[in-house]
């Protein structure tokens, strides 16, 4: 299984789907995170910067060229994810027929979407319009009007500046920089897949890599082998991690981890 969460650029994101594709098994995942951004700077370190092509447009070009994949929608639980169309599954050959004949429909599928856009448009303007109305600005540092907020009146909600102070998720203590949601469907994926090893892209503070460790304590089978640009202090120590410091397109890296794999795999 591969994790890409490093440099959100089109480019470097294309690469490391084109260096580390090869090593997903079928019937397992590469997932590329953060396919919503698309060059929103999410931290200056790995961000293309506002305007600028990212983890989306990569996937789309990877996918035109690249058939051994498919995006598994069922993995975007609700529609709540940072990763739409980032869950990709590598995918046996007969399926990979089947799907380049379904590919015939694509134009009327096309025509019918178009039909609705407009519509389906109008529909996202109210809802947001509503929700919009019915909700309190959630910038600064305020206590928000409990009517303006939750259905019980009684009930207060705090707000705080800055948008990653509100999402900023912790595995034991450690940020992940990942959702909630997405935190679980990966924890399904290694208990569907089993995957001898799961290589990351982007460890920054360790905490995803630490919260995959845990859920391969409880199945007892697998390792993780993450690599970042920044070798930052204070990440988890843990017997089934082993961090790599360097660019994950480095030949040099991609070299060492894969061989750690074929170490794994047996």
């Amino acid at each position: 299984m591969v994790i890409l969460d490093s440099d959100h650029s089109k480019e470097h994101v294309l690469q490391e789907m084109d260096m580390y594709g090869p090593l997903v098994c079928v019937g397992c995942y590469m997932v590329v995170q953060d396919t919503h951004l698309n060059g929103y700077p999410v931290h200056v370190a790995f961000s293309p910067g506002p305007g600028k092509q990212g983890p989306m447009e990569a996937v789309h070009e990877f996918l035109a060229r690249n058939s051994d994949f498919v995006v598994d929608r069922d993995r975007e639980k609700y529609g709540l994810t940072f990763n739409p169309n980032g869950w990709l599954e590598a995918r046996p050959l007969k399926e990979t027929l089947c799907v380049s004949r379904i590919k015939a429909w694509d134009a009327v599928i096309i025509a019918v979407v178009c039909l609705f856009a407009g519509a389906g448009s109008m529909l996202w303007f109210v809802t947001r319009t509503f929700f919009t109305n019915r909700c309190a600005s959630a910038t600064g540092n305020s206590v928000v009007s409990a009517s303006r907020t939750s259905p019980m009146p009684s009930t207060a909600s705090i707000t705080t500046s800055g948008g990653s102070k509100r999402w900023r998720t912790r595995w034991l203590g450690t940020e992940t920089m990942q959702t909630p949601l997405d935190l679980w469907v990966v924890q399904e994926i290694l208990h569907e897949t089993r995957p001898d090893v799961l290589m990351e892209t982007g460890t920054r503070l360790g905490g995803g890599a630490a919260y995959y460790a845990s859920i391969m304590d409880l199945l007892r089978h697998g390792r993780i082998l993450t690599v970042d640009i920044e070798n930052l202090p204070g990440k988890p120590e843990h017997s089934r991690i082993e961090y790599f410091t360097g660019s994950s397109t480095d030949p040099a890296i991609v070299g060492a981890m894969k061989a750690k794999v074929k170490v794994a795999s047996g």
